[in-house]
């Protein structure tokens, strides 16, 4: 118990330092609001002395506008789902984050099935053994990782490390609107990789529905076993631009029926692509479109390189600008994508992610002194994006506020002696603290009533799900 408040007291001082020098955070932090720890408890209440045990312990405790930290160390297995259901509102996000100065892994599935969260600056390892069927048509091997799921109404997913680190259980990634439309969704500054086995029916990112979905400054490589991002078979107006995809079997593909409208694809750089011959490209490509479409849907001014295949294997979609001039990136094969003085002119506007390690020593671009949108302090174009079309729309606010740990205010001593406390003052705190875990006990119940009710319909859904996602 004493190495645990030393380590804690460590952690407080280290951040407390970090914050007043400026060491990745930003002006205005906000504080913790409640922490989860390995070493923690299922009764505990939250707070940096007491955290609870688990992520999802830390889902269900938070309320609309509070953010949770994980403490340093790893929150689950192979066999974990980590089902967060607990929603915040449109003006109060819940955000579950990594604690500053903390080193915290999450392994195992993680299901967002709530609306209005946020998951950001987490490592996840994304490997685990919960998608137990074979799929039909196939001899893949199973059972296999059962992709990160985002199902809610609002949710962000940004500056992640996510990526499946058992070979043997690769499968899909992030899937968007598996189990309901994933309205309004943002997935950004994420580095996504390590992933699929599975012929062609593997992909890093499959927004399969939603509408106005954003996925944008995202870093993806490595999944010679499907698209960087499959939008299949209902997405609506989703725009997805300034990624890297890097060593995918291909690097887009878009298609499932007339409902799928309104898509934009633009200003991606998508590289080094190996082929899918299960799905009939045998050589890679930028972009493919299958099964039908609907209308609306545009492939623009995207960056195709060294892609066997060319641009594209596709019809029914509006296609410009696109170039299969290299892109010059910093190093592809260490997977740092930054642009150097070599990059095209052209890529200087695009306003592309810096990977959160400022600007290359090379960099085309004018940078400038900057927050990233995780907070941290960094380097930001000074060119805005050029999204798609003749107008610049400017990238959605980030509405993730870093957090830090406030060092706790010492308390005024009246004397020489802390004074003690009044009999009628200690009952008094003592029912308030009653209270209190009271509550979070009645809450915690309710919540895991619901939570066991969701996993029996997850389970349902996923053994329905088998024979779908081919």
């Amino acid at each position: 118990m004493r190495g645990y408040r030393r380590t804690l007291l460590l952690l407080v001082i280290t951040s407390f330092l970090a914050c007043a020098l400026g060491a990745g955070s930003a002006s205005a932090a906000t504080t913790c609001n409640l922490y989860a720890s390995p070493s923690g408890s299922a009764s505990g209440d939250g707070s940096l002395s007491h955290p609870v045990a688990t992520v999802q312990e830390l889902d269900w405790a938070l309320a609309p506008g509070q953010t949770g930290c994980l403490l340093s160390g790893t929150y689950g297995s192979i066999s974990t789902d980590h089902v967060l259901n607990n929603s915040g509102t449109a003006t109060g996000q819940i955000t579950i984050t990594t604690a500053p100065g903390a080193t915290a892994k999450i392994d195992g599935l993680i299901e967002m099935q709530a609306s209005y969260l946020t998951l950001s600056g987490l490592n996840i390892d994304g490997s685990n053994n919960l998608y137990s069927s074979q799929r039909s048509g196939t001899n893949c091997p199973y059972p296999v990782s059962n992709g990160l799921e985002i199902d809610g109404v609002g949710d962000i997913f940004q500056d992640n490390d996510f990526y499946q680190s058992v070979a043997s259980l690769r499968g899909n990634g992030i899937g968007i609107g598996w189990n309901h439309p994933a309205d309004n969704a943002i997935i950004r500054n994420n580095r996504i990789h390590d992933l699929g086995q599975c012929q062609a029916y593997d992909q890093m990112i499959y927004l399969s529905h939603g509408n106005n979905v954003q996925i944008y400054d995202n870093w993806m490589w490595n999944d010679p076993h499907g698209w960087g991002v499959q939008v299949y078979p209902a997405a609506t107006n989703a725009h997805i631009y300034d990624n890297v995809i890097d060593g995918a079997g291909s690097g887009f593909v878009i298609g499932g029926s007339t409902t799928v409208t309104g898509n934009t694809i633009d200003h991606n750089i998508i590289l080094n692509s190996t082929g899918l011959p299960n799905a009939g490209l045998t050589q890679g490509v930028g972009i493919s479109t299958c099964c039908g479409l609907g209308a609306g849907n545009s492939f623009t001014d995207n960056i195709v390189y060294n892609n066997p295949g060319g641009i594209a294997s596709a019809s029914g979609i509006t296609m410009s600008g696109n170039t299969t001039t290299a892109p010059a990136l910093a190093d592809p094969a260490d997977h740092d994508y930054r642009l150097t003085t070599t990059s095209p002119a052209t890529l200087t506007a695009w306003g592309l992610w810096d990977g959160g390690l400022g600007a290359d020593q090379g960099a085309a671009s004018p940078v400038t002194s900057g927050t990233t949108s995780s907070g941290t302090t960094g380097t930001t174009s000074s060119a805005p994006s050029t999204g798609s079309g003749a107008s610049t729309p400017s990238k959605p606010a980030t509405t993730f506020t870093p957090v830090s740990i406030t060092k706790p205010a010492k308390s005024t001593k009246t004397s020489a002696k802390k004074q003690p406390k009044s009999r009628k003052t200690t009952a008094h705190t003592a029912r308030k603290v009653l209270r209190a875990r009271t509550a979070l006990a009645r809450r915690r119940r309710s919540r895991r009533r619901a939570e066991m009710a969701q996993a029996r319909r997850a389970r349902m859904a996923r053994a329905r799900r088998a024979g779908s996602r081919q």
